[in-house]
């Protein structure tokens, strides 16, 4: 079963820290994807086994 979930996160202020936010969630167990939205400050992650 896949869950999507968003989080929103102040001062995302480049696409560099984005990238590294991504990277690391990536990395995570049960993390399937990850999309950031900048200009909204949004994180979501799709997760699931």
């Amino acid at each position: 079963m896949n869950t999507q979930s968003t989080i929103q996160v102040e001062n995302i202020k480049c696409g560099g820290y984005g990238n590294s936010i991504s990277a690391k969630l990536k990395d995570q167990k049960g993390v399937n994807g990850v999309s950031i939205d900048l200009e909204q400050g949004l994180i979501t992650l799709d997760s699931g086994y």
